[in-house]
């Protein structure tokens, strides 16, 4: 392909400058290009971290409250326990509190209700919810806000597998069951 004269002639003139130019233009964009990914994933890390951070670290205003003052039926266990309703052995990941029908149940820390069926769910932040089974009603609603020791429904339904005359209340952190270790033994409402 021929380059007619006077492109020739300012290319053989300017054309070192032009590629020189055109050299530090592609060197300047990519480091430009390079601090912002470095930024960027700098940024990403620090988000990464910090819900690291608020996943294992407990929530603040968390107080874990007995529900009731009844008596601890069942403890929590990741050892299989037998339940006579069913015939079956498997771990038991909440305790069970003897509750008359109609007694008032306590929420065992700030939070807000996640969910009213099949059963209470209280979000207390930081991936830490307590579930309610065998409770009659609740006045609560999805949303709504819930402070430590507040009354969340009245015990008289029948706990799935278990049956009735108590409520069994689980505490998970990330949907994973965990336990109160013995706060719940020596904590009344």
């Amino acid at each position: 392909m021929r380059v007619p004269g006077k492109i020739s002639r300012f290319l053989e003139k300017w054309g070192h400058y032009l590629l020189a130019a055109l050299c530090a233009a592609v060197i300047l964009l990519s480091g430009l290009w390079t601090r912002a990914l470095s930024t960027r994933d700098a940024e990403a890390l620090h988000d990464t971290a910090q819900r690291l951070a608020d996943v294992t670290a407990p929530p603040a205003a968390f107080i874990p409250l007995r529900p009731c003052a009844g008596a601890v039926l069942r403890p929590f266990s990741t050892a299989p326990v037998f339940f006579p309703a069913v015939g079956v052995w498997q771990i038991h990941p909440g305790v069970d509190f003897a509750a008359e029908e109609g007694e008032e149940i306590f929420a065992v820390g700030d939070g807000a209700v996640a969910a009213v069926a099949p059963y209470l769910r209280i979000d207390h932040g930081n991936g830490y919810v307590s579930e309610y089974r065998g409770l009659r009603e609740t006045p609560l609603r999805p949303g709504q806000a819930v402070r430590a020791g507040q009354a969340v429904g009245t015990a008289g339904a029948a706990v799935p597998y278990e049956g009735a005359g108590h409520v069994c209340v689980r505490l998970t952190k990330q949907e994973e069951a965990v336990g109160f270790g013995d706060n719940w033994l020596t904590n009344p409402p």
